[in-house]
């Protein structure tokens, strides 16, 4: 969403196998930070498109600012449901990313305890979930959640959710705001107030429940804009005649890095 034309971050990235699958290999594209702002904690980043559709290069922008601000990003391929593959597996590769990053010698420099994940629209709603539903119960949890127009509500706004699990699993079980029982790490939202496509009133319930349980929640309502803070609220997904607004788009990965250094960053 944001071009970030430095030298230090502008060049094409490090593109890692993470993962072997039945289905293939998953990549993850790692863009190193800026030496002048380096930092110790990483961001994992997942695209959008309803869990059938898009790719990490929806990322790379916003990746690259990350890793201006001093942040190791990496935008992370996963399974996308068909006939045969499921958010189930989704889910799993996500898990196997948050891993893959706190364990491989590629991020040696990286502190374990500070790897974040960021969502779009799905991507979202699969960062949450690696949460609430979870990965691996010995696992710890990310350092902190950062959401853009996240598709949360997957019972009511998300039918398709349903019909893409074909079976395998309850969708209330992986509906967050269903099965949230405790506090998450710090989340910050960036929302379109006039999103169609999933209601900001999803961001404020999520919001609510986690300062309900202690955490803290930031939401950043977006007036005008609709999902992905598109300019033109009868075409609120991606194709002809949308139109996102990219100087918001800038301030929300503004917003999410200032989060980030106040609740991940600062001295604790």
């Amino acid at each position: 969403m944001l071009f970030i034309g430095s030298t230090d971050v502008a060049r094409a990235p490090e593109t890692r196998v993470y993962r072997h699958t039945g289905h293939g290999a998953l990549e993850a594209h790692v863009f190193d930070p800026a030496p002048h702002a380096r930092t110790d904690a990483a961001i994992l980043l997942f695209h959008g498109g309803g869990y059938f559709t898009g790719s990490p290069a929806a990322t790379f922008d916003t990746a690259r600012a990350f890793a201006e601000a001093g942040f190791t990003s990496v935008a992370v391929e996963y399974r996308l449901s068909n006939d045969r593959i499921t958010p189930l597996e989704a889910l799993a590769d996500a898990c196997a990313a948050l891993d893959w990053v706190r364990s491989d010698p590629r991020f040696a420099g990286l502190d374990r305890s500070k790897v974040i994940l960021y969502g779009v629209s799905a991507g979202a709603h699969l960062a949450v979930n690696s949460i609430t539903h979870g990965c691996r119960p010995d696992r710890p949890p990310p350092a902190a959640l950062l959401l853009f127009s996240p598709g949360l509500d997957v019972l009511g706004h998300a039918p398709r959710f349903a019909a893409q699990l074909r079976g395998r699993a309850d969708p209330r079980a992986h509906a967050p705001l269903e099965t949230m029982a405790a506090a998450l790490p710090p989340i910050a939202i960036v929302h379109g107030a006039a999103d169609a496509i999933d209601p900001i009133e999803t961001s404020q319930r999520l919001c609510r429940l986690q300062r309900q349980f202690g955490g803290v929640c930031r939401l950043d309502a977006v007036p005008g804009r609709g999902h992905l803070l598109s300019r033109s609220l009868d075409r609120q997904v991606p194709g002809p005649g949308f139109v996102p607004d990219r100087e918001a788009a800038r301030r929300a990965d503004a917003f999410f890095i200032r989060f980030l250094r106040e609740q991940v960053l600062a001295p604790q």
